[in-house]
């Protein structure tokens, strides 16, 4: 990470020298390999209007060309804060440029950036930790014993002819689902 803090530093008096309203917060997180995220905390949506372009391009050009592991040029994070609503027509153009990173508009962020903060952020837009997967558990055997063959599927495929083609098969699908439609309406018809 020392070269890092070199860049690093580099950069924020870069920011902070050309770009007077963005506060700029860099953190590296790994993760299968070391990930950059720039949080870029932009005054107002003016501002974010007018300099997002050339703030991509500065990091790009002072920072990510200086990387040498592909991995790490390849995921690298623009986090743009603002407080305010970002019009959907700029947070699409912003989020959907290809250019050098993936950017990602984040609208009514009010406060100061915190370490919480950035941890929610980052995991939530990149590394997914905070999406819990449960599943339910399931008893095998009572499962079993549930799934059986249904007879009514099974007499309607019986009853149709088996082909290759492919407009047949087709054919064969819809009659299927006609002889099973046919089977429901005539046991409606009977109560």
């Amino acid at each position: 990470m020392s070269n890092y803090s070199k860049l690093t530093d580099s950069l924020h008096a870069f920011i902070r020298q050309t770009f007077p309203n963005v506060q700029c917060h860099i953190e590296h997180t790994e993760y299968q390999g070391t990930i950059h995220s720039f949080f870029l905390q932009c005054s107002t949506s003016q501002v974010l209007e007018e300099e997002w372009q050339s703030l991509s391009n500065a990091i790009a050009f002072h920072y990510q060309s200086k990387i040498e592991s592909e991995f790490e040029r390849w995921n690298f994070y623009l986090f743009y804060l603002v407080d305010t609503l970002v019009n959907r027509g700029l947070k699409f153009r912003i989020e959907n440029d290809p250019i050098s990173s993936r950017k990602i508009v984040i609208d009514n962020f009010k406060g100061t950036l915190t370490p919480p903060d950035i941890k929610d952020i980052i995991d939530e837009h990149i590394t997914n930790r905070n999406v819990l997967f449960t599943l339910p558990k399931v008893n095998m055997k009572s499962s079993r014993a549930g799934f059986g063959k249904n007879e009514l599927l099974a007499q309607a495929i019986a009853t149709v002819p088996r082909t290759g083609n492919k407009k047949k098969i087709d054919d064969v699908s819809v009659q299927i689902l006609k002889t099973i439609e046919t089977h429901f309406i005539n046991e409606i018809q009977k109560s």
